[in-house]
């Protein structure tokens, strides 16, 4: 059934011009007004803030087929979030009124993305609880096993994330130093529960490693 509504929402886009950032773009700053709606057509977008000690926080993680920012689209509020290219990303820009008209007329597709909406919050929710909850041991499971969840391929048993990550960056995520995340992921790999080849993560059990956490 999603399947359905992807290509309803590839046919309305593909008639809008597309935009192409490299990886690592801003592609919208901090309360700024956003000169429309983005459609992610391939590649990968994070929000994120920073505090005022000039640490980042990854706040949630877009793929192709979402749309951003999407606080702005239903209520004009504009974003506390920078959006930063995670790898080189296919942008289609589409003006807010007209996505809305768009969606307004379609109830089932209407109900579609707010669904997607959903999950994105309760994955920006369990970020939040993963930042805040357990030793760093359960910080680091969690975020692997969000990223599962959110944009991992699966291949059987085991699962491919499919964004290379430093550690810096997976540390980004958690709010956590380098050198405690790559700790723990060294931990993790002695254990057989994962893989990392060219900054590529594999999750070998994906299982054990949900099993280490207090409140999945």
């Amino acid at each position: 059934m999603s399947g359905n509504f992807l290509e309803k929402l590839d046919t309305f886009f593909l008639k809008f011009k597309k935009f192409r950032y490299k990886k690592r773009q801003i592609i919208l700053f901090t309360n700024d007004t956003p000169p429309g709606i983005y459609y992610i057509v391939s590649g990968y977008v994070r929000s994120f803030r920073v505090s005022k000690d000039g640490k980042e926080l990854t706040v949630s993680i877009v793929k192709p087929g979402d749309m951003f920012p999407m606080l702005w689209l239903f209520n004009n509020t504009l974003s506390s979030h920078y959006y930063e290219s995670m790898t080189d990303v296919e942008l289609i820009r589409v003006p807010k009124e007209t996505l809305l008209d768009f969606l307004q007329s379609d109830f089932e597709l209407f109900s579609y993305i707010t669904k997607r909406i959903l999950v994105r919050l309760n994955e920006m929710t369990t970020r939040l609880e993963t930042s805040i909850v357990g030793s760093a041991r359960e910080k680091v499971a969690a975020m692997l096993v969000s990223l599962s969840e959110s944009i991992g391929k699966f291949k059987g048993t085991e699962v491919d994330i499919m964004v290379p990550f430093t550690h810096q960056e997976l540390a980004t995520l958690l709010g956590l130093s380098r050198e405690t995340v790559s700790v723990e992921l060294d931990k993790l790999r002695k254990e057989k529960l994962i893989d990392q080849k060219n900054k590529t993560l594999r999750i070998l059990k994906l299982k054990k490693l949900t099993e280490l956490l207090k409140y999945y």
